[in-house]
């Protein structure tokens, strides 16, 4: 159970983001991709739009985007809340 928790809070996807300063979990990372992915795909599909249309797939994309950063903070909620706070027990940003 540790070993879980630690994966999923404290590895961080590897040892090369952990030094670059990515505190997120392998979850988080790979739906931060799925974020740019979309973005991405969205600019490019407004262009093509009218105002109307443009409108309505923003608000789906939105709501998607709503739905990600949902994921995101169940994924890693302890080390969301404590960014700027640490405390006994808490994450560490340094170690």
């Amino acid at each position: 159970m540790i070993d879980e928790y630690i994966e999923k809070y404290f590895y961080l996807g590897s040892l090369e983001n952990r030094k670059k300063g990515n505190l997120f979990s392998e979850q988080t990372n790979t739906l931060l991709e799925e974020f740019h992915k979309n973005k991405e795909e969205v600019i490019n599909k407004l262009k093509t739009l009218n105002k109307e249309e443009a409108n309505k797939f923003y608000e789906d994309y939105l709501e998607s985007n709503n739905e990600i950063l949902e994921k995101m903070n169940e994924n890693d909620y302890i080390m969301l809340d404590n960014a700027f706070y640490i405390g006994e027990g808490d994450i560490d940003k340094e170690n």
